[in-house]
């Protein structure tokens, strides 16, 4: 196993040591198989918190030592399992993320790794429960990118829109990333989705997560993931939203992180009454209507927020 990895894995167990602390460290390390092995170099550290996970004894010689036999007996699983384990220095490590001010450190990845630097990506999220309509425009929306455009369709196989949007990608060119809230030795969330992630790993898709092997899915590990669906990808779609869904969450993501965001536009297929009934459109509109996001109602306005997004990463990589 990669020395530079392990340490990267048994620093990410320390308690109270976020994972930018960790990156901020190993940037620093020269030879990590003498920190794997001399408990003393961590001492000495200009991270403040690691640094103080010493001095207060949160992390100690024989703690440090379970973390690294941790961390080799993981590097062992993932590659039985025929995971990858991604540095943010490897070559594959998505070039989308390491321009975000905050990007975790290590990804796992099981399927094709030349997904995540693929030109064209593109997120496509949603509610859980789409309306007949919302259904029918991810499918339509999601073929669109990866048929005629060549987009990855990057999406967190949730339930709803998630599960469509994978299932267009699959029925086309396959090019989809699924970006799961667990390890990725886990069964998948929902359960009902276990088949699809399967076969999304084996024919040409990929499975990513940030979350270490042995890890189940929990509500906070959930929004999280959210995070990282806008940030590896050129631009976000929102098919439709409740006013306080977890869709929001993967929205609001995208403007944190400047990347273009677009929302289904129902104005133009339903009136303002006939919408104020539909809650999975009220959060659309209230995105449109702050102005936050991009209304897609048309061809033209397909092509003018491809267009905004080619832009953008064209900007990014200057």
């Amino acid at each position: 196993m990669d020395p530079k990895i392990q340490l990267m894995l048994a620093c990410l167990k320390i308690r109270h040591v976020g994972m930018q602390s960790v990156r901020r460290y190993l940037d620093t390390v020269i030879d990590a198989e003498d920190v794997l092995e001399n408990f003393d170099l961590l001492k000495d550290s200009n991270v403040i918190t690691m640094r103080n996970a010493v001095t207060s004894g949160i992390l100690n010689q024989e703690i440090w030592k379970k973390y690294v036999d941790l961390s080799f007996e993981e590097g062992l699983k993932a590659e039985k399992k025929k995971i990858q384990i991604i540095s943010y220095r490897d070559k594959n490590y998505p070039k989308n993320l390491l321009t975000l001010k905050r990007y975790p450190p290590v990804l796992y990845a099981k399927g094709n790794l030349d997904l995540l630097n693929h030109p064209r990506s593109v997120a496509i999220v949603g509610t859980r429960k789409p309306t007949f309509f919302g259904k029918e425009i991810c499918l339509e929306i999601s073929k669109r990118f990866t048929q005629i455009e060549d987009y990855v369709i990057i999406s967190g196989l949730a339930k709803g829109c998630d599960t469509y949007a994978h299932q267009a990608a699959m029925e086309t060119t396959k090019k989809t990333i699924a970006i799961l809230a667990s390890g990725l030795d886990q069964n998948v969330y929902p359960k009902q989705n276990q088949k699809m992630a399967e076969e999304i790993a084996e024919t040409g898709g990929l499975l990513l997560s940030t979350n270490a092997l042995g890890i189940k899915t929990m509500p906070h590990l959930l929004a999280a993931r959210d995070e990282w669906q806008s940030g590896i990808s050129d631009g976000t779609i929102a098919i439709e939203t409740t006013l306080k869904g977890g869709t929001n969450i993967a929205m609001k993501q995208a403007l944190i992180q400047n990347r273009p965001l677009a929302v289904v536009d129902y104005s133009h297929c339903f009136g303002e009454q006939s919408l104020q009934k539909i809650p999975q459109t009220l959060g659309n509109q209230k995105y449109l209507q702050e102005h936050c996001a991009f209304g897609i109602y048309s061809e033209k306005s397909f092509d003018d927020f491809e267009r905004r997004m080619h832009e953008d990463h064209a900007r990014r990589f200057w």
